[in-house]
């Protein structure tokens, strides 16, 4: 038989060993992975779309571009990047990965001889994010107001449209250059209700930026046309428009410090 002593001794083993076992399971650190908390071993990579490219070399500074709403953040290795479309820029403004900071940056532009190549019922690749099929080629001699460019839209479907671009001026006014009067330039249909011509640019590749955990979360508050900070948990709300591609997608501004994003700013510009 056991003697009380012994009894007690080994009680207080038991409940020694159920503390550390209790401390050491209270210590392990849960990751975030944005939409949910859960312990480092439980955390699945997502996959990354192919040509997406990890940016793990920045410089400081500000980058821009277009994200989308479906394609936004991706957790990889237990770190979260956001993807950040690339805009192309003009050839003597850009100079290597990650350096796109230029605010010059391409317009695309049909010829007419583009436009003749179209066919209804098949797809509009405008890059690698945006695509449409043709619903018609229809031209109106529409008019757009206060508007220096020449008459006519073409109808690609009940959304996407062409206009013809702007002549350029110099500071008397005297035309100096018509050659983009003479080609056309994607915009919306919902743009050209709202007086707001947007010239739509190209994404040509799509970077993964990593994520600070004290990232910074700002939009533009469409109500007052100021800047607010937001949670990551009201990011969705930025993409709540009636228009198709502010829907899908927005513009964004990264702050980069030392590898890692900072603050973002989104737009529903695209």
């Amino acid at each position: 038989m056991f003697s009380g002593t012994t009894i007690n001794r080994c009680l207080c083993l038991v409940l020694a060993i159920s503390s550390c076992f209790l401390i050491g399971s209270c210590n392990k650190s849960p990751i975030s992975t944005g939409t949910e908390t859960t312990e480092s071993s439980n955390i699945t990579n997502d996959t990354i779309p192919d040509g997406y490219i990890r940016n793990s070399d920045l410089r400081d500074g500000e980058y821009n571009g277009r994200v989308c709403r479906d394609q936004l953040f991706l957790n990889l290795d237990g770190k979260q990047y956001l993807v950040l479309g690339e805009y192309i820029a003009l050839a003597d403004e850009y100079s290597g990965l990650g350096s796109c900071r230029s605010s010059k940056y391409l317009d695309v532009y049909y010829s007419d001889e583009d436009i003749k190549g179209l066919k209804v019922g098949e797809e509009f690749v405008f890059d690698s994010d945006i695509s449409f099929v043709i619903k018609s080629l229809e031209e109106s001699d529409f008019n757009l107001p206060l508007s220096d460019s020449p008459n006519g839209m073409i109808k690609l479907n009940d959304y996407f449209c062409l206009l013809h671009g702007e002549y350029i001026r110099d500071d008397n006014d005297n035309i100096i250059d018509d050659s983009l009067t003479k080609k056309w330039f994607l915009t919306t249909q919902s743009c050209i209700k709202s007086a707001d011509i947007d010239h739509i640019m190209p994404v040509y590749r799509h970077v993964l930026y990593e994520l600070s955990d004290k990232c910074i979360y700002k939009c533009l508050d469409p109500n007052e046309d100021q800047t607010q900070i937001i949670s990551r948990d009201e990011i969705d709300k930025i993409f709540k428009s009636s228009d198709y591609l502010k829907s899908k997608y927005a513009y964004c501004e990264l702050i980069v410090r030392r590898n890692q994003i900072v603050e973002v700013f989104f737009d529903a510009g695209v």
